[in-house]
């Protein structure tokens, strides 16, 4: 298998882990500047504490280096495609869901001038992002409020990171 299939393998499996894209970014620096065999230990430790995520990718991510401990490029490589597709999967599994979200949020939303809604990626997970026009209550309730309801409304989302965000518009 290529740098790019395994990449892409490991990069599913970290979208759905719950791993961090900032721990990812630290593995992969730490595997350009450091030898296999420390990245090896960090990894076992990470899993030890039981890290988020790590319990599910770890174990995927010490076969890689122990197949390939005489070829650091391709770990890298490899590590690289993780780190820059993650985020890619991540969005990809609540994006389906999108129509649901927006209809859940609209109903919630219609006397507060509801303008969207809009996916974007953080560091765990998936933000939801609602803009409204006519907003001037306490943003951190509403945006509590709307996860509970999607959480109880939309299934699959109980299996997925994500935080909402509610964006009033500034005049």
């Amino acid at each position: 298998m290529s740098a790019k299939e395994i990449g892409e393998r490991l990069a599913k499996q970290a979208a759905s882990s719950g791993i961090g894209s900032k721990q990812l970014r630290q593995l992969f620096t730490m595997t350009q500047t450091r030898a296999l065999d420390q990245l090896d230990a960090f990894i076992k430790y990470q899993i030890g504490r039981n890290v988020r995520g790590f319990n599910k990718i770890g174990s995927d991510l010490l076969r890689l280096v122990e197949a390939h401990r005489d070829d650091k490029p391709f770990v890298i490589d490899t590590l690289r495609y993780v780190c820059l597709t993650t985020d890619y999967y991540r969005i990809g599994e609540i994006r389906k869901l999108e129509p649901e979200i927006e209809s859940v949020a609209k109903r919630m939303c219609t006397g507060y001038g509801y303008r969207g809604t809009e996916l974007s990626s953080v560091d765990r997970g998936t933000r939801v992002n609602i803009y409204l026009d006519k907003f001037h209550g306490d943003s951190r309730g509403l945006a509590e409020d709307i996860r509970r309801e999607l959480m109880r409304n939309i299934q699959s989302l109980r299996e997925v990171d994500f935080e909402v965000w509610i964006n009033p518009r500034r005049r």
